[in-house]
């Protein structure tokens, strides 16, 4: 996988760094329209030319702003991820608002990814509308792993909740404050980054992703 920085004109001001940890809320509302977002590193080879892109819609959870993938994949990496530069985090909190949009049969896989080293070892909570399939993987040496699954369907253009709860070995996932796993896995337990994780070729949108954390 090729790594694309993202524009940097970051306003530091909106970053609130503790002794051993940082805490920010990431809205898009200020960022470039048709640009990938300020302060983000985009990993994925589609083999095309998508990326991550800031869209101006009014139906963003906290309008103006929402993050979407723009272009077209022609193949190369399965995933497009959007990882938050500056976190370098072992246990936090981090969640965000997703909305699946397109025509209902479009390919729709959007989520959270925590502890990311490279692109071969990280964690992912993974919901795919089009089987109503929510998945907490474990990628390690470049290989999936299942630790839990759950069918969970969602409505076309609703807006819904992710949030994962990370420390230690202790994993909790939920949707819009509903706890759906909670399980145990020490295999990543070094501090790593965090992002926004999507399929090539999918309409998922990003809103109000919010970082919380401990080095």
């Amino acid at each position: 996988m090729k790594s694309i920085p993202a524009l940097l004109g970051l306003t530091l001001l909106s970053i609130t760094f503790h002794a051993h940890g940082m805490e920010r809320l990431f809205t898009f509302d200020n960022d470039r329209v048709a640009s990938p977002p300020d302060g983000f590193l985009i990993e994925g080879d589609t083999g095309g030319t998508s990326t991550f892109a800031v869209m101006k819609d009014e139906s963003a959870k906290s309008p103006p702003n929402f993050l979407i993938m723009q272009g077209t994949a022609y193949g190369g990496s399965k995933y497009l991820i959007a990882l938050a530069w500056f976190s370098n985090i072992q246990d936090g909190e981090i969640s965000v608002w997703l909305k699946h949009a397109g025509q209902p049969k479009t390919a729709r896989t959007g989520g959270l990814t925590w502890r990311y080293q490279s692109s071969n070892e990280f964690y992912s909570l993974e919901w795919d509308t089009t089987k109503s399939l929510l998945s907490l993987i474990l990628t390690e040496n470049g290989r999936r792993k299942i630790l839990d699954k759950t069918n969970l369907p969602i409505a076309p253009e609703q807006w819904a909740q992710m949030k994962v709860r990370f420390e230690k070995a202790s994993i909790r996932c939920s949707i819009n404050d509903k706890t759906i796993f909670e399980t145990e896995d020490s295999t990543i337990q070094k501090a790593g980054k965090v992002g926004l994780l999507i399929n090539s070729n999918v309409m998922v949108a990003f809103d109000d992703f919010d970082v919380k954390g401990n080095d």
